[in-house]
């Protein structure tokens, strides 16, 4: 690893996450330094976290995650959208079908060598691919493990997805920032739950 010079040279973080919240946690850690290496699946493209949907958008438009370069998605639209431009700098990438026996031995040895494990799942998705706390510490025993669902671990919505609206609406957010006598919904388009909850 090439020194940096920055907070977090020398710390190795796989990252895991997400839509916003997640990736744009990691790239706080990447911009302080950190080696940040995306695993990603290879079985589809993640929305919102590299395409804003399954095909890209062939016009213009005004909302941000949807928008590319000239509004032309390009060849390579998966790594065109201005939301991946942002959270995708500073980091490294590799594909993944963790599941698969081979990509799994694969995957423990990055996580032997690296530091820390970033996701931000709901918990029935990480449990499935057989990737857990205990399976991380049977191969690096001081692993960190930072897990970022919506609705945490336990409880009634755990197994609930979740992006910064939904989770502003029970918080109270969207209550206080809107304006006295107009609707809920006017609370503008910044999802602070998302960023609050990558910081």
């Amino acid at each position: 690893m090439a020194s940096t010079g920055l907070p977090l040279d020398g710390v190795r973080i796989i990252d895991q996450t997400l839509a916003w919240a997640g990736p744009f946690g990691t790239q706080i850690l990447a911009d302080w330094g950190a080696e940040v290496i995306r695993v990603e699946p290879i079985q589809f493209m993640q929305r919102v976290t590299r395409v804003p949907s399954i095909k890209p958008f062939k016009r213009g438009t005004s909302n941000w995650t949807n928008a590319y370069p000239d509004a032309i998605p390009g060849e390579r639209h998966w790594n065109r959208n201005v939301m991946f431009q942002c959270h995708g700098r500073n980091k490294l990438s590799i594909t993944s079908d963790i599941p698969d026996p081979d990509c799994m031995e694969t995957y423990m040895r990055l996580v032997a060598i690296s530091d820390v494990v970033m996701e931000n799942n709901v918990p029935q998705t990480y449990d499935k691919i057989g990737v857990s706390y205990e399976v991380l510490r049977e191969t690096r025993p001081d692993i960190i493990l930072v897990r970022l669902p919506a609705y945490g671990l336990r409880g009634p919505y755990t197994s609930y997805r979740a992006m910064g609206p939904q989770m502003e609406s029970p918080a109270g957010h969207t209550w206080i920032r809107g304006y006295r006598d107009g609707p809920v919904t006017d609370s503008g388009t910044t999802y602070l739950a998302d960023a609050v909850g990558g910081v």
